[in-house]
């Protein structure tokens, strides 16, 4: 949690400990309701701010629901971590519409995401669909995410310096492998 930078505002609305018989382990539940949130994580330095939504949980199970940042940057959040097998799962999905592709956006990215922006130089705004898979303890999280440019989008790639206006497709990012899917665009 620590590497979320979290600050802001929250209600505690709910907080329940029971001791069913002695010596067996207790039943917790939590439910705090998000109302002007701020993060910025480590590895994803994007800052989010004036975050609503709640976090509950129960037991060993936590659940993210309703997140939604506000501001330029409108990004919706959901997710969980819960007790696995192998370990605890943590999954979540975030959500954007008309995300700004702006140097927040490019100085968050990992470096060959970066490299990748520099060589297709895209101007504008995108819609995008991100989920983080992980278990905790064991290796990297499992990073996927599908982005659309917005109408009025553009690239300019390095490879053919032409202005391509309009741009529609789409970009994937999976685990450090990122494909172009049905890419269009036209001049005017």
């Amino acid at each position: 949690i620590a590497s979320l930078h979290p600050s802001g505002k929250f209600n505690l609305t709910h907080w329940r400990i029971d001791r069913p018989a002695a010596g067996v382990e207790p039943q917790t539940s939590l439910r705090l309701d998000l109302t002007d949130v701020r993060i910025n994580y480590e590895q994803f330095p994007y800052r989010l701010e004036k975050i609503r939504g709640v976090i509950e949980a129960h037991d060993n199970q936590w659940t993210f629901s309703n997140l939604e940042s506000g501001g330029l940057r409108t990004i919706h959040g959901e997710g969980f971590l819960r007790p696995g097998v192998e370990g605890n799962e943590l999954w979540l999905r975030f959500t954007g519409q008309n995300v700004p592709l702006d140097d927040n956006l490019f100085f968050a990215l990992q470096p060959q995401v970066q490299e990748a922006w520099k060589q297709l130089r895209p101007t504008g705004s995108i819609n995008l669909v991100a989920e983080v898979r992980h278990r905790v303890g064991l290796g990297k999280p499992s990073i996927g995410v599908r982005v659309q440019p917005a109408p009025n989008s553009s690239l300019r790639p390095v490879f053919f310096d032409y202005l391509m206006d309009d741009v529609s497709g789409t970009i994937a990012y999976n685990d450090g492998e990122i494909t172009l899917h049905d890419i269009r665009a036209h001049d005017d």
